[in-house]
């Protein structure tokens, strides 16, 4: 009997165990319905969609129903998260064109536009990722051996011929490239972010849609170096593609971008700052200066267009031809340091709300499937000693 009750009494304690161990390992996330800026979340050129994305693109399906919609008129749409403790990023976004590449029957590289199953979603063994170079805001193709620029042939199909210019591609493209249409940045004081690289997860196509323009659900997972306590997500797409025969192919379905779910996973998470008992011994790569700047106008010489989201590119002056209008939108300066160029990707503020709580929430689902674990553990112990109690007095009997 006595060995009976120490066994279930280590059972408990181990399902316990487990449950605690299961809700140390928390999830914040932003489900996309809102646009507006909190304490810990600031977002630029995005605004709330309708209630129902499917409805709204005639996609019954569609994986996520409340999405963030870009607006490039003002710039990159972009969101910056005020977050410590994240080891796990997940990001879910539609995209207008596919963010995949692979080869056709005739041996050419085109964008990748074939579904596995009748759901739309797409077998990514052997594809390759699209990258984005914001230098010239051209697709790129970059296989170990070659790379490849996006043309536009008849019938609006993308297909990847090899570069034009292989020197300027090494020397001022390749170093600038960005996977896909999303880059994930990561800084550990909100002014200078360095730029995570990250495979594509899992792409579904919208083969039941009645809209015209096929929507890809994408989702990209990475993990977070130690130490970040901001994480930036910014939108790229290009305005115009070359055509194979020569010219351009004005591109405008950028707006049809969606930011649709932002999940963050850790152990220790928490809105803003870690509390000084939790801070993290921040990884080798916040020892360099980051690539990209936050940029913030101090008080004093602050005007009425409020702050701006600047970015630094490493490329020679002279390179760069794409500058945007001079109000509003895109701008470029050239007298930056040396041979740096800044690039201001939104004249409008991305300014946290004062007083604004953030999208804080755990995973209540899960603390909830512990507790009931845990009950049931508990009940089965208690039925259990209640039947060895009254079989051992009826015994005595």
């Amino acid at each position: 009997m006595k060995r009976f009750c120490v066994f279930l009494a280590v059972i408990v304690l181990m399902g316990m165990a487990a449950s605690f161990f299961v809700l140390a390992d928390s999830t914040y996330f932003d489900e996309c319905e809102s646009a507006d800026n909190t304490e810990f979340i600031s977002y630029s050129n995005l605004r709330a969609a309708s209630p129902d994305f499917g409805e709204e693109v005639g996609w019954p399906n569609a994986p996520d129903s409340t999405v963030l919609t870009a607006d490039f008129a003002g710039g990159p749409p972009s969101a910056i998260y005020h977050i410590s403790g994240v080891d796990r990023l997940t990001v879910s976004c539609y995209l207008p064109m596919s963010p995949m590449a692979s080869r056709n029957m005739y041996g050419d590289y085109v964008l990748m536009d074939v579904a596995g199953d009748p759901e739309g979603t797409m077998d990514l063994d052997g594809a390759l990722p699209v990258s984005y170079s914001p230098v010239d805001g051209n697709l790129y193709l970059h296989t170990p051996d070659e790379g490849y620029l996006l043309y536009m042939v008849e019938k609006g199909a993308g297909v990847f011929r090899p570069l034009p210019d292989e020197d300027v591609f090494l020397s001022q493209i390749k170093d600038t490239l960005t996977t896909s249409f999303l880059e994930v940045l990561v800084s550990d004081d909100g002014e200078s972010y360095h730029s995570l690289d990250y495979d594509i997860a899992s792409c579904r196509m919208s083969l039941e849609s009645s809209s015209p323009l096929t929507y890809y659900y994408t989702t990209l997972y990475l993990p977070i170096p130690s130490g970040t306590r901001y994480i930036g997500l910014q939108m790229n797409y290009p305005e115009e593609i070359p055509m194979a025969d020569g010219g351009t192919l004005h591109n405008p379905n950028g707006d049809m971008m969606r930011l649709a779910r932002v999940d963050f996973q850790g152990e220790y998470l928490n809105w803003g700052d870690p509390p000084p008992d939790e801070e993290e011994e921040p990884d080798p790569m916040f020892n360099v200066e980051g690539f990209y700047i936050i940029h913030r106008s101090s008080a004093s010489s602050r005007n009425t267009s409020g702050d701006k989201i600047t970015q630094y590119f490493e490329i020679t002056n002279n390179y760069y031809n794409g500058a945007g209008p001079s109000s509003g939108g895109s701008q470029v300066s050239s007298g930056e340091s040396g041979g740096k160029m800044k690039l201001i990707l939104s004249d409008e503020a991305a300014v946290p709300v004062a007083g604004g709580q953030g999208e804080r929430r755990t995973n209540n689902v899960l603390i909830l499937v512990c507790s009931l674990i845990y009950l049931m553990l508990a009940m089965a112990a208690v039925a259990v000693l209640i039947f060895k109690f009254r079989s051992y007095h009826a015994n005595d009997n």
